[in-house]
C-alpha cells in the first residue's frame, strides 16, 4: 500500500469520498479537506455505464447494466482501500431520474449489498444545486475564463 496515500488525511485534514451513479457514467471524486477549509482533489475516475440508455429503452435497468457497474464501484473500492477509506466514509448519490426504471430498487440494493455503499437519490433541486456549486467553483478558480468549450442544459 502507497504510504503516502494513506496518511494524506492524518495531519494535512480530512479525507472525503463522493461517489455520483449518473445515467451515463459513474464518477468518483477522493479529496481533502485542509485544515484552512479548501479542498484538494486528490483522485477523481469516472466509468461509463448505461442506466440512461436501458431507462429509455425498457424502463428497466438490465442485469448486465448492474454487473458493470458493480465492476465499476468494487475497482473504486479498491482505489479507496489506497487512502484508508472504507465504504462508511463515501458519500453515494444518484439522480432521481432513476426511479423511471421499474426495478431501480432491485438495482440499487444490489449495488449497496454487493459493495457496501449506501446511495442516496437526489431530486432535481439537489442536483442544480450541486451544478450551481461545480460551476461557482470553476468561475472563482478561473477554470470558465480558460474553457473552450461549456455545456448548459436548456429547459424543454
Amino acid at each position: 500500500m502507497d504510504k503516502t496515500k494513506k496518511n494524506l488525511g492524518s495531519a494535512e485534514g480530512s479525507l472525503i469520498a463522493i461517489i455520483d451513479i449518473g445515467t451515463t457514467f459513474i464518477r468518483m471524486i477522493i479529496a481533502e479537506r485542509q485544515l484552512d477549509g479548501e479542498v484538494r482533489i486528490l483522485e477523481k475516475t469516472t466509468q461509463s455505464v448505461a442506466i440512461g440508455r436501458d431507462i429509455v429503452a425498457k424502463k428497466r435497468i438490465s442485469a448486465r447494466t448492474v454487473e458493470q457497474c458493480i465492476g465499476a464501484l468494487e475497482s473504486y473500492q479498491r482505489l479507496l482501500v489506497e487512502y484508508g477509506l472504507t465504504a462508511a466514509d463515501v458519500r453515494a448519490v444518484a439522480p432521481s431520474v432513476v426511479r423511471e426504471a421499474d426495478n431501480w430498487e432491485i438495482c440499487f440494493d444490489r449495488l449497496s449489498n454487493a459493495t457496501g455503499f449506501a446511495f442516496r437519490l437526489l431530486d432535481p433541486g439537489q442536483v442544480g444545486y450541486y451544478y450551481h456549486l461545480a460551476f461557482k467553483s470553476m468561475i472563482g478558480g478561473g477554470g470558465l475564463k480558460k474553457a473552450k468549450t461549456l455545456c448548459a442544459k436548456s429547459a424543454d
